[in-house]
């Protein structure tokens, strides 16, 4: 890779942050890793550099709340383009909720292999660049239907690619809503549904909304011939504006 990435690891416990700097330098292109071990150290560490890429942090700090702590480092300039890694040995459905609606973009599992680390981040970097390819903003709204497994959520279309979407929708209570979830999406269009399969790949509160409401981000995989057709469609319908 030719990009140096920098990340920042806050755990109070010193092997475990080690052992997870030892696996992002072997395995990513990395200019600088940071270690914290409370929530006052990695505030001032990234009020100090420019810009951060990795954000890993335990949920248990010593110091202050994980959650809050993400609220406050989101504000940072520093911290525009960071993507945010949970590591907790509690994977309760509590706090993967929390976590999602924070905007944590990835969740593992104590102990983890490196491996799971890998994975994660590769996931994250990939996500990206699929979900941003030829991405229209909408100017007026699109209704969209959310299913995971055991819920559906009728939403908003934010914007819309090829290669995914991001929906404004009622808070995740009813079930799925995790990230990595597998869901459908459909998306009313000329009389037919656009039905796309997709993948949960981030979640954050619509700061914008007096009611609560969140933007999820998904990638769409496997799409059926007809239905690239119809989404294809869409988006010339979009951009033309008729």
């Amino acid at each position: 890779m030719s990009k140096g990435y920098t990340a920042i690891i806050v755990d109070g416990n010193n092997t475990a942050r080690k052992s997870l700097s030892s696996v992002i330098r072997q395995n990513y292109n990395m200019r600088d890793i940071y270690s914290s071990s409370c929530a006052r150290e990695a505030s001032a560490v990234l009020k100090q550099i420019e810009n951060i890429d990795w954000i890993f942090f335990n949920s248990d700090l010593a110091d202050k709340d994980a959650f809050e702590f993400i609220k406050e480092m989101q504000g940072l300039k520093s911290t525009e383009a960071a993507k945010y890694i949970l590591t907790s040995s509690d994977s309760n459905r509590e706090t993967l909720l929390k976590a999602a609606t924070a905007g944590v973009n990835a969740f593992i599992v104590k102990p983890f292999t490196p491996k799971i680390v890998i994975g994660k981040m590769q996931k994250l970097i990939g996500n990206k660049a699929q979900r941003k390819s030829r991405r229209v903003d909408l100017f007026e709204a699109f209704e969209a239907t959310i299913y995971f497994k055991e819920a559906k959520y009728p939403s908003v279309l934010m914007d819309i690619s090829l290669g995914g979407c991001m929906i404004k929708s009622p808070i995740f209570n009813q079930g799925g809503g995790m990230i990595y979830d597998k869901a459908k999406i459909r998306i009313p269009y000329e009389n037919n549904n656009i039905s796309l399969d997709a993948e949960l790949i981030r979640l954050e509160r619509d700061t914008s909304s007096d009611e609560p409401k969140i933007l999820a981000a998904f990638i769409f995989k496997d799409i059926k011939d007809k239905y690239a057709r119809n989404l294809t469609n869409f988006l010339a319908k979009i951009n033309t504006g008729r």
